[in-house]
């Protein structure tokens, strides 16, 4: 049995210890209303859960289409397009378990790194975005089908949202459109308009006019060489020709403008397709090429005829702005003969000559001014039968360039 006095030495010990316990805790209950610990004791950054620290949105979302859809020009049925998304961290601290969810209007999407696919739905998590940091994930959409012109816009969604509750969503607008389609739909009428009109002119111009005078009122100056002499040649072959230029008739301007027709009708009837617009902006060059030879010929008849007419100005004294009746006027009037109002250059100088007593000589200034008036009035003729052909050939060519320039828009 132990000894008493071992006993009471271990009450007492107890005793002792149980005051001291006493004592801190009294200690501790006062430290506590002067000063109380914070609680929860706090985390360290990687182990706090944003929720706990985040209490206004604290997520900036972009999302950008890249590459050419950029510039927001309209996706052609089978364009694919990179969009990226960008998400920032604008707040003080970390996030953690950042979502991405993307969807899409009317577009097909592919999954790209970092996403899989939900359904009709694109999924990306990040796990962490720290302070201030912006991550970057790219997805790629691509376009099935679209209407020509103006085709349809089309949305591209992205919504983001943190374990905190924070939800943003923000969104990209794609045009889409079928431009090859939109180009082609207008070649018919191209082809069986504007190319058929310039077929039949081109007939015309080698045709006689009945109207028109086969010799001239007023001899020729007989000029040898220079403006004079090529205005005065191709007069001198109009009026043989009727008016016609038979140039068109013969080859090789005959070939020239067959074979331009030809291909031009080839291109116009060629079934739709995606590339149709590639290259369409050259197509009009290279055709302005092939009728060259042609429109040569115009501007030679047309170089001819403002030639006559600026000699025939300084043979009657015209003004530099006075036009073809006005210095036909002032020729016949400078030789003294009855001017007939009302009729065309050409029948005013047949008129005048009608009028001319047989005894009379006309002296060498009034022959001049009525022959170069007579040779820039038969090229002013000649050249509005020409300009009807170059017109059409223009035409032709300028309703493909616009059809080009309106419809080729798209991205790709």
């Amino acid at each position: 049995m132990p000894s008493p006095r071992r006993d009471y030495a271990l009450i007492r010990a107890l005793a002792a210890a149980g005051l001291l316990a006493l004592a801190g805790l009294f200690a501790a209950s006062t430290r506590a209303e002067e000063e109380p610990p914070p609680y929860p004791p706090p985390l360290s950054d990687e182990l706090a859960p944003p929720a706990a620290v985040v209490s206004t949105p604290n997520l900036v979302v972009t999302i950008s289409p890249l590459g050419a859809a950029r510039d927001g020009k309209p996706l052609p049925p089978g364009a694919q397009v990179q969009i990226a998304a960008q998400v920032r961290n604008s707040g003080p601290v970390p996030l953690a378990r950042v979502v991405l969810v993307a969807r899409v209007e009317g577009i097909k999407l592919d999954a790209g790194s970092g996403w899989r696919l939900e359904g009709e739905t694109l999924v990306a998590e990040l796990p962490r975005l720290a302070a201030g940091a912006t991550l970057e994930r790219r997805f790629t959409v691509r376009i099935e089908r679209a209407a020509p012109l103006p085709g349809a816009t089309l949305r591209v969604v992205v919504e983001v949202r943190s374990d905190g509750g924070e939800v943003v969503n923000t969104e990209a607008v794609l045009k889409a459109a079928d431009c090859a389609a939109a180009y082609h739909a207008r070649f018919n009428g191209i082809r069986t308009g504007l190319i058929q009109d310039a077929k039949n002119e081109a007939d015309a111009i080698r045709k006689v006019d009945p109207t028109w005078p086969r010799a001239r009122a007023f001899a020729a100056l007989g000029g040898k060489t220079g403006a004079l002499a090529n205005a005065e040649r191709l007069a001198a072959y109009f009026l043989a020709q009727g008016g016609a230029d038979g140039e068109f008739g013969r080859d090789p301007l005959r070939f020239n403008f067959v074979r331009w027709a030809s291909d031009l009708t080839a291109y116009t009837s060629q079934t739709q397709n995606p590339a149709l617009c590639s290259g369409a902006a050259q197509v009009v060059a290279r055709y302005r090429d092939l009728i060259a030879p042609g429109t040569r010929r115009i501007e030679t008849v047309r170089a001819a005829a403002a030639s006559a007419l600026d000699l025939a100005r300084k043979a009657t004294g015209a003004e530099a702005n006075d036009d073809l009746v006005r210095v036909v006027g002032r020729a016949i009037e400078k030789a003294r003969l009855k001017l007939d109002d009302g009729k065309p250059p050409l029948a005013q100088l047949a008129a005048a000559r009608a009028a001319l007593e047989s005894d009379r000589k006309l002296d060498p200034a009034e022959l001049e001014a009525l022959s170069t008036s007579e040779t820039a009035a038969v090229l002013a003729e000649a050249v509005k039968r020409i300009d009807r052909l170059g017109d059409k050939i223009s035409g032709v060519l300028a309703a493909i360039a616009t059809a080009a320039k309106e419809d080729c828009v798209c991205a790709y």
